[in-house]
């Protein structure tokens, strides 16, 4: 509903404009009728010309005022969309990391990790009582919900492959901010796969000079090449009845971590690819390997 609004007030940039010109080239041709009927001889009285003159500028001066309004209203629309739009995205985020970190702690308690089992319970407490952790999620967490997103696809009938051979983020806030990023993303290519009629999904690491990346890839439906931007904009999604905010979620996490978002997309081969580009670091980190392979 809140992207067809914006959508709205986009298009109606150009009516403004419009507008805009239309009044301004009556000002100008009433001016110049003006000049000439006082330059020119005539049979119209001087002050016929005068009061014709005076309520041709009081009829512009309502249309620049009525037109100011319109103008202003529409900037005030789109404040409270924006404003609206960053609720939506934070109450949408919020659920999902809530719903993500309750799972993992069943994860690391199921496996007998109660003390990582409680991090994760009191970071997820700390969501819902808008405070703030001290501790975070455990530094391994990223991990974790790779193996928690590969049960999940089990579960749903999707081939899910894993493979790592990765660095250690040295910065547990990194890995933190890794694990949200990662639960989302997850999410939309399960989500995408889900749609196919062998659904796959692929999580493989690629380095390159100065760089290093995580790749999630899926075999769902495309993304056209001109859309491949705007699916990063709030509220937009290529599905319909989606909430379209994960993206643009998955790109701030990625902001926050250094690096950025890569959205390759090849629509002859439905194959999609999102990465999450980060520098490498300055010094090595301990390798974590990872070799995995999920069911269908």
């Amino acid at each position: 509903m809140l992207t067809k609004h914006k959508e709205w007030i986009d298009r109606d940039k150009r009516p403004r404009v419009v507008g805009s010109l239309s009044l301004l080239f009556l000002v100008v041709f009433t001016v110049y009728q003006h000049i000439l009927c006082l330059l020119l001889p005539g049979e119209i009285p001087k002050s016929t010309r005068i009061k014709a003159m005076i309520a041709s500028y009081l009829t512009i001066a309502v249309l620049y005022y009525l037109w100011q309004r319109a103008e202003a209203d529409a900037r005030h629309l789109r404040a409270e969309l924006n404003q609206q739009t960053r609720e939506l995205m934070d109450m949408h985020e919020h659920r999902h990391d809530l719903l993500n970190e309750l799972t993992l702690a069943l994860m690391y308690l199921q496996s007998g990790d109660m003390e990582k089992g409680q991090q994760c319970l009191r970071y997820a407490a700390s969501h819902v009582s808008n405070g703030v952790s001290k501790h975070g999620l455990p530094e391994d967490a990223w991990m974790e919900m790779i193996n928690l997103k590969q049960k999940q696809a089990i579960e749903r009938g999707i081939t899910f492959h894993v493979h790592l051979s990765y660095a250690a983020l040295e910065n547990p806030r990194q890995s933190h901010l890794l694990a949200r990023l990662l639960g989302n993303l997850l999410d939309n290519a399960l989500e995408a796969a889900a749609e196919s009629s062998k659904p796959f999904v692929v999580v493989a690491c690629r380095h390159g000079m100065g760089y290093r990346k995580l790749v999630v890839g899926n075999n769902g439906a495309s993304i056209p090449p001109e859309l491949i931007e705007q699916v990063k904009r709030p509220g937009f999604s290529t599905r319909d009845g989606k909430r379209g905010y994960g993206l643009a979620i998955s790109e701030r996490l990625a902001a926050e971590m250094g690096g950025y978002l890569d959205i390759k997309s090849e629509p002859h081969k439905e194959w999609t690819e999102v990465s999450i580009v980060m520098p490498t670091p300055n010094r090595a980190g301990s390798k974590e390997s990872l070799s995995q392979k999920g069911a269908s």
